[in-house]
């Protein structure tokens, strides 16, 4: 089934993309169109799967936030 831009115009927040499922999960969402906002805790690895997603995609509405959800002060942060 083709899922091109039937995600056009939603946002999807994901956490812990740069690995497993939730990367996996990502980069269809992407590829279906959706804005998406990474949650990951570490730079480097959200980075590289960010990049990743991006030229797999060709969707460049993927950002990227740091934060390590287990902190409440991080997850005030990034919400803001």
């Amino acid at each position: 089934m083709e899922l091109d831009n039937q995600l056009k115009n939603k946002v999807c927040v994901i956490t812990g993309a740069n690995a497993g499922i939730c990367f996996e999960s990502s980069k269809s969402l992407a590829s279906s169109g959706a804005e998406l906002l990474l949650i990951c805790r570490n730079l480097d690895r959200g980075t590289s799967a960010r990049d990743k997603m991006i030229n797999s995609a060709r969707n460049n509405l993927i950002n990227l936030f740091i934060a390590d959800l287990s902190l409440q002060s991080e997850v005030r942060s990034v919400s803001n």
